[in-house]
């Protein structure tokens, strides 16, 4: 393996780096953001709450400590122009395309 014993033995007990300390504390800010949310959050609405509570954090790193614990959110799709089409014609269907304006 290329590897020491003393080594192996030691590597379960080693001290945390600095990193993995800040990734546990923000996994647990992001916890307890993400259950008093009343509705679906996502990275952008963590980063606004971390932001606050004065951190500055990337929401790619949110992003990743949220698929860590297992906290995902279903992400919105967006409006492809075929769809906003169809939508503008049923509306013109229906009439309803008067009460838009």
């Amino acid at each position: 393996m290329g590897g020491c014993k003393s080594s192996f033995y030691r590597w379960p007990n080693k001290a945390k780096s600095l990193i993995e300390k800040e990734n546990q504390a923000l996994s647990e800010h992001i916890k307890s953001i993400f259950e008093k949310q009343p509705g679906p959050c996502g990275t952008r609405t963590i980063k606004r709450a971390l932001g606050r509570l004065g951190y500055q954090v990337s929401r790619r790193r949110i992003e990743e400590l949220m698929k860590k614990a297992i906290y995902a959110v279903k992400a919105r799709r967006s409006l492809k122009p075929r769809q906003i089409q169809s939508i503008i014609y049923l509306l013109a269907q229906t009439g309803g395309i008067e009460s838009l304006r």
